[in-house]
């Protein structure tokens, strides 16, 4: 788990080796690899979740404080001081503003995350189960292949359906 204003990417250990440029574009192609528009679709649907869920709190809010102050005749607003009921006042207002961001935030970095973890975990060697990103091609080989340094066995990128960019991210071009 990262803290929201943290660099996703930081995560993982496997992107460790690599600066913030590289690690960047990696994410934008781990995005396209899992379909960007189904992850947009769900960082709107969570905002929207999120100002719903908002408002029926504040209508909640209101109906037990109404309920309350005809009950048992008291004032609630009236037991607080000035500022402090400005400030919730201010905070109730602003929560139709700051709560869909909140959720919106987290359901970014959730599928995210899910985005990186898929596309890291699909290149391992078949093997042994050792993470390929970072290591060299072999030169001598007719279609692009590494050697998994855990165990030995030669993976064939094109067989396993991955390429060399999935390796390798230094090589994925700059937008």
């Amino acid at each position: 788990m990262r803290i929201l204003t943290r660099k996703i990417w930081r995560a993982f250990p496997e992107l460790d080796k690599y600066e913030d440029d590289v690690c960047r574009r990696y994410i934008r192609h781990a995005q396209r690899a899992r379909n960007i528009g189904v992850g947009s679709a769900q960082v709107v649907i969570a905002m929207l979740v999120g100002l719903v869920v908002w408002a029926g709190l504040m209508f909640n809010y209101d109906a037990i404080s109404f309920y309350l102050e005809a009950r048992y005749d008291i004032e609630i607003f009236d037991m607080v001081d000035g500022i402090v009921s400005d400030l919730f006042i201010a905070l109730r207002i602003t929560g139709y503003i700051w709560f869909p961001v909140l959720c919106m935030l987290i359901a970014r970095d959730r599928w995210l995350n899910r985005c990186i973890r898929k596309q890291l975990s699909g290149i391992k060697c078949g093997a042994c189960g050792y993470s390929l990103i970072g290591l060299a091609l072999i030169e001598d080989a007719p279609d692009p292949a590494v050697t998994c340094p855990e165990c030995g066995h030669r993976v064939v990128l094109s067989e396993m359906g991955i390429t060399q960019a999935d390796i390798d991210p230094t090589t994925l071009a700059k937008d």
